[in-house]
């Protein structure tokens, strides 16, 4: 297993947080509904 360039690696953590942070506003709108 060839460890990932940093870029790649930035981009998955990028990627993560952005679904995590969607996920997370999407369960307090409806919460406020």
């Amino acid at each position: 297993m060839t460890p990932l360039p940093a870029g790649d690696a930035f981009l998955m953590v990028a990627i993560m947080s952005v679904t995590f942070l969607t996920e997370v506003a999407l369960f307090i709108l409806i919460g406020l509904i």
